[in-house]
């Protein structure tokens, strides 16, 4: 494993991986241009409003996420959470936990009526497996 992840190695095809990426990001144009799912065939966001959702609970875990200092996290004082950037930095969390719970249950009930597979079926599987949670 060493002698084939080496710096040496993966230096030397340096041009094949430049290759394989142009070569990726064409394959997602296209499928952006045709207006095809890539790794997931469900819609994340089925108006308008949950779509500014997305971007509310997004800029709000980037500001928030900037805010917490190490200090704030290791401190003796990190039990206050003097500004409450913790407390809604977790209702964020909490937020998109639940937006992804209803697109992954919204892709399970849809997932009788497509015929092919994509990436969010695999890893469904995945995690329904028992043998690989060890």
């Amino acid at each position: 494993m060493t002698k084939l992840l080496s710096a040496q190695k993966l230096n030397a095809f340096a041009n094949i991986r430049k290759e394989e990426m142009m070569k990726l990001f064409g394959i997602l144009a296209e499928c952006s241009k045709k207006g095809e799912p890539m790794l997931m065939s469900t819609r994340c966001s089925g108006s308008l409003n949950e779509s500014k959702k997305i971007k509310e609970i997004a800029n709000g875990i980037r500001y928030l996420g900037a805010k917490i200092i190490l200090g704030d996290m290791w401190s003796p004082f990190n039990k206050f959470d003097f500004f409450g950037y913790g407390r809604r930095l977790r209702g964020l969390y909490l937020q998109f936990d639940n937006l992804v719970e209803g697109i992954m249950a919204q892709h399970k009930e849809e997932r009788q009526e497509r015929q092919t597979e994509d990436v969010m079926d695999i890893l469904l599987e995945i995690c329904a497996d028992e043998a690989s949670v060890e």
